[in-house]
């Protein structure tokens, strides 16, 4: 199962997406953008929306609302191969260094790996729980 997600004039929705019988049913919709992840075992639906990180069960559609205090300009939301953290790169309060942050299922931000100049714009685990922060070099 895979989740489809289309930016529509009425907002941002995320549906079930069946590569074989096409979109299935809606599972969230946010007025806005957001980044979103969806965790490796297909259970949880995780949506950024910068101030706010919305956890969806996919089973029961129960959402689950954290705030991440203190860390502005989130972007990206990878889960660790485990799902039991969402990898989110993000600025330090102050505004640099560029982070990785590592966020658990109750908001709880710990930094994973912390940039020089470059922009860090993502982590994306492995199978092993193994992150690469990947660099954006570009001025």
């Amino acid at each position: 199962m895979c989740i489809l997600n289309e930016l529509l004039l009425g907002g941002n929705f995320f549906y079930l997406l069946n590569l074989h019988r096409g979109k299935g049913r809606l599972v969230a919709k946010l007025p806005g953008d957001a980044n979103s992840g969806f965790s490796p075992d297909g259970s949880t639906l995780a949506l950024d929306d910068g101030s706010t990180v919305r956890f969806v069960s996919i089973d029961s559609g129960i959402v689950r609302d954290v705030v991440v205090k203190d860390w502005p300009l989130r972007k990206s939301a990878d889960w660790s191969a485990d799902g039991k953290v969402l990898l989110i790169a993000s600025v330090t309060p102050a505004g640099a260094p560029p982070v990785i942050l590592g966020i658990d299922l109750d908001g709880n931000a710990k930094v994973l790996l912390e940039g020089d100049r470059s922009a860090l714009r993502r982590a994306i685990a492995g199978r092993e729980a193994r992150c690469s922060g990947c660099h954006d070099r570009r001025k």
